[in-house]
C-alpha cells in the first residue's frame, strides 16, 4: 500500500521520473486516488502497480477517482495499461 518510490523504480516495475504506487486487494480506493493525484499534481507521472484480479480492479477504481478529484482542478490525464508478465512471479 502506498508510494513504493525508489524501491520500485530500482526493481524495474517504475520508469526512471515516475513514483510507483502500489495497490493491494485491502487497499482504501480513495487512499490511492489520493496518491495518484498528489503524485499528477506535483508533475510526476505515477504508475499504479497491481497483482491480481482484484487489486486491477482496485486500481481501475482508484484512477477513476483521481481522474475525477484532478479534472476539478482542470487536470486530464490518460492511463495505458500494461501487462507485465514478470511481475506475478
Amino acid at each position: 500500500q502506498g508510494v513504493c518510490g525508489e524501491q520500485a523504480t530500482e526493481s524495474g516495475w517504475c520508469a526512471k521520473g515516475s513514483v510507483g504506487v502500489v495497490v493491494a486487494v485491502l487497499t482504501r480506493r480513495v487512499l490511492i486516488a489520493g496518491s495518484i493525484a498528489h503524485i499528477s499534481r506535483s508533475g510526476a507521472c505515477p504508475t499504479v502497480i497491481a497483482i491480481g484480479s482484484t487489486s486491477i480492479n482496485q486500481a481501475t477504481k482508484s484512477i477513476i477517482i483521481a481522474r475525477r478529484y484532478l479534472l476539478e482542478d482542470g487536470i486530464n490525464f490518460s492511463c495505458v495499461p500494461e501487462e507485465r508478465p514478470d511481475m506475478g512471479r
